[in-house]
């Protein structure tokens, strides 16, 4: 009995770290996805207020390409086309 007793709290014990681990990699990833969305957020208001202001089209490109698209991209697991 006391084997049995040792061994399943060795089991709970595994389980449980392993438990942790998931959650802490599911926290991690979502504080991730919340910087993307952030950081999309900054880029599309940067991106309204620069056509607001008229400024070159360059400057739209790079926006564009700078801000919003690799955060798009890492915000919603997205993948360009091969």
């Amino acid at each position: 009995m006391r084997l049995f007793y040792l061994i399943s709290t060795i089991l709970l014990s595994v389980i449980s770290v392993k438990v942790q681990a998931q959650k802490d990699s599911i926290i991690k990833a979502n504080n991730n996805k919340v910087v993307f969305v952030n950081n999309l957020e900054k880029g599309l208001v940067h991106l309204n207020n620069s056509i607001a202001n008229k400024v070159s089209p360059i400057e739209i490109m790079m926006i564009v390409h700078t801000e919003i698209h690799p955060n798009l991209l890492e915000a919603f697991n997205l993948e360009l086309r091969k």
